[in-house]
This record gives C-alpha cells, sequence and structure tokens, in this order.
C-alpha cells in the first residue's frame, strides 16, 4: 500500500541520535522506575533531537492561514499528530519539552500523539512544534471535524501542505484509523503514555534510553 510521500516506509526503524553535549545525570532518584524502551533496529534515517536551553521557536500560525484554507474552520473532534518516532515514551518526552499535552500512543508505523486541546491554532502549533524536535523529518496533523478528515504535513522552514486524509489513514496503523472513528480512546490502548507530569529529566532520559536502544549496528 501506498505511503504518504516523503515519509520512511518503516517509520519503527528510524534512531534517535542525542547531542554530543547531553549527559543523563548520576542521580536519577528522583525519577520514577520504568522498564526500557522498546528496541527498535535501524537500517536507514535518523531523527535528531536538539538538547539546547534556548526556548522553542515562537512559530507563528497565522502564516498558515492560506495554506489551510481547506479545514472546515469547526473545532475538531479529535486532533492527532502522526510522527515517525517509534518509541511512544520518546514522543511523550518530546510533548512534555514542548508543553504539549498529549496522549502518546505507540503503534507499528510510528507513535501517535493524540492531543488534549483542539481548539483554535493549539493542534497546528503542537504540530510545528514536534515537527522541530524531530528535523529533518515532518509529521502529519490529521483533524476530524464534523465527520470530515483533513490531513497536513509539517515540515520545519515549510508551510503546512494538504495530503489526502483518506491516503494517511490507510497507509498507517490501524491504530490511528481506530482512534479516528471512535472505536477506542487513546488511554485504553496498552502502552500509551501522557505527557502530563513528566520532568525535563524524565523526559530526556526516556529519550536517551531511545537513541540507545535504536542505535545501528556497526
Amino acid at each position: 500500500m501506498t505511503m504518504t510521500p516523503d515519509f520512511p516506509d518503516d517509520f519503527g526503524e528510524l534512531d534517535f541520535e542525542l547531542p554530543d553535549d547531553f549527559i543523563v545525570p548520576d542521580d536519577l532518584s528522583e525519577l520514577d522506575t520504568a522498564p526500557p524502551p522498546v528496541s527498535h533496529e535501524t537500517t536507514s534515517g535518523q531523527i535528531i533531537i536538539d538538547d539546547d536551553d534556548a526556548a522553542l521557536p515562537d512559530f507563528d500560525v497565522s502564516q498558515f492561514d492560506s495554506e489551510l484554507a481547506a479545514m472546515t474552520g469547526e473545532q475538531p473532534e479529535i486532533a492527532i499528530v502522526v510522527t515517525p518516532v517509534a518509541d511512544a515514551r520518546a514522543l511523550a518526552g518530546i510533548c512534555a519539552l514542548g508543553e504539549i499535552v498529549a496522549e502518546s500512543v505507540p503503534s507499528e508505523s510510528g507513535a501517535l500523539a493524540v492531543l488534549t486541546d483542539v481548539a483554535g491554532d493549539a493542534p497546528r502549533r503542537a504540530a510545528g512544534i514536534i515537527a522541530h524536535w524531530i528535523k529533518p523529518f515532518g509529521v502529519l496533523l490529521v483533524t476530524k471535524a464534523a465527520g470530515q478528515l483533513t490531513a497536513h504535513r509539517f515540515d520545519e522552514g515549510h508551510p503546512p501542505e494538504e495530503v489526502p486524509g483518506g491516503l494517511v489513514v490507510a497507509g498507517a496503523s490501524a491504530v490511528l484509523e481506530d482512534l479516528l472513528v471512535g472505536a477506542v480512546k487513546a488511554n485504553e490502548i496498552p502502552g500509551t503514555v501522557s505527557s502530563v507530569g513528566i520532568s525535563r529529566a524524565k523526559a530526556m532520559l526516556w529519550m536517551s534510553g531511545g537513541a540507545r536502544k535504536g542505535k545501528r549496528k556497526p
């Protein structure tokens, strides 16, 4: 089945690469005990996660208005950011660092961020922030309003591009479709992680664990 253009065929095989100056603290006593991230063998591609203390870019969502004119204008019933991030906990860490309230849901084609705030520009802003953290790979924002699906691809440095919603759903894991039709709720799916209450240290630890598990073999 044809996947969305420019997305890797197997999102689960992407790996993480943390900045050279990233250090996991020796004292992690403040962190909750958690099982190690899921291991993924990588054959191609990298997800680069910036660990810089500077504030995230101030995304000006007003510039997206013309590109997103096809959207219904109604508040979505559900908004999901489809990513190539292999580990749901790593995506939850990204959302926490980006101050995005979401449920990070595991799926075979990449973790999904089911957004809590679907009002106004919040979904577009969330998609832009997540795209910033996993550059140069893009993400897809899929929304459902009045029974209609709309999908847009977000790449850092480029305006959102509309893509066929049906193609996105057809090429993704069945989990995405189940969420969109309301067959299941995010918190009912095993392995789902909320971004709420995750400290910066824990977020970076989860992302670091995903990096170590996802390194390519020499």
